[in-house]
Parts: C-alpha cells; sequence; structure tokens
C-alpha cells in the first residue's frame, strides 16, 4: 500500500517536474517572464510531493535496511541500484535546498536572482545530474508499479525525451549565467 502511494507520489511529481524543467528553462534563458504565478504554485506543490516522496522513501529504506540487518545477509553488489536510488535522492534534497535557496526565495516576494556565479551554476548542473541519475534508477520500477510489464519501449521513450529536457535544462542554466554575468 506504501509503495503503491509513493508510486502515484513519484509519477506525479515526474510530471510536475517535466512542466517545472520546461518552463523554468524558457524563464532561465529569457522567453517568458520569471514571476510566472502559475509556476509558483506547481512548484509549491511539487515540493510538497517530494517532501511526502522523501519521507516514505525514508520509511521504506529503514525498513529494507532492518530486513536486511534481521536476515543476516547483506549483498551490496547485488544491491547497487537500491543505493543508487537512495544516495541519488538524498543529493537532490540537499541540490534542491540550495534550488531553493537560488531562485524560490527571490521569486517569493516577486524579486530576482541576486547571485549566479560560478557556484550557484556548478550547484544547478549537479541538480539536474542527480536528477538524471536519480529517474533513470527509478523509470523502470516506477512503470511496473503502474503495470508496464516489459515496457522496454516505454522505459527508451521515457529517458529519450527526458535526456532532451535534462539537457535543455543544463543549457538553461548556462545560458542564464552567462546573461546573468556578462550580458
Amino acid at each position: 500500500m506504501l509503495r503503491k502511494f509513493n508510486a502515484i507520489i513519484s509519477m506525479a511529481t515526474l510530471f510536475l517536474l517535466i512542466i517545472h524543467m520546461i518552463m523554468g528553462s524558457f524563464s532561465l534563458i529569457g522567453v517568458t517572464d520569471h514571476g510566472n504565478r502559475i509556476m509558483t504554485i506547481m512548484s509549491f506543490i511539487m515540493l510538497a510531493l517530494v517532501v511526502i516522496h522523501i519521507i516514505i522513501g525514508t520509511i521504506l529504506t529503514v525498513k529494507t535496511i532492518k530486513l536486511t540487518k534481521k536476515s543476516g545477509a547483506s549483498y551490496p553488489k547485488q544491491n547497487r541500484l537500491f543505493w543508487t536510488r537512495r544516495i541519488s535522492g538524498f543529493a537532490i534534497i540537499l541540490f534542491v535546498i540550495f534550488h531553493l535557496v537560488i531562485f524560490g526565495i527571490s521569486h517569493l516576494g516577486g524579486g530576482h536572482v541576486f547571485v549566479f556565479a560560478h557556484a550557484q551554476l556548478i550547484f544547478s548542473i549537479l541538480l539536474v545530474a542527480t536528477v538524471a541519475v536519480h529517474v533513470i534508477s527509478n523509470i523502470k520500477p516506477l512503470l511496473i508499479s503502474f503495470g508496464f510489464r516489459g515496457g522496454k519501449v516505454y522505459v527508451k521513450d521515457i529517458l529519450f525525451v527526458m535526456s532532451i529536457i535534462l539537457l535543455f535544462a543544463t543549457i538553461a542554466f548556462i545560458a542564464f549565467f552567462i546573461r546573468f554575468n556578462f550580458v
């Protein structure tokens, strides 16, 4: 039950993340307005879903670790994907906090980003990279939880689309860095 609920939360979060990345990227490159009210509301909904996902993920991780300790059998080599998912999720938490400091706080007051130097660019690109790792490592089990068995075609299509969106987000961060610092 908890895993199914987490899958629903994950799918909703992924959907909002895709919209957020596309809208945010257009905003960063200067095509749309920074103070988009819909983007702000959607971002808060996504943040709430992320918090729920973190709580559920933590509960499920603790249960798994307890079961592993209880059984006395730990297979680190076989559990690399499990730990990749957990570590990338934890890294996303850190980078999202940084992302909120850079973009979220300034937009709450209707203002603009005050600093976007090399550190902000690096952390923004690391956010994109950790999201890529987290989505890539979780997309297959997410589809399975919704009944898409043997859906390699779906996985490949989703990963292709996500790769384009993540690349666009990376390019947008770089473009924003250049616009912010040199234009």
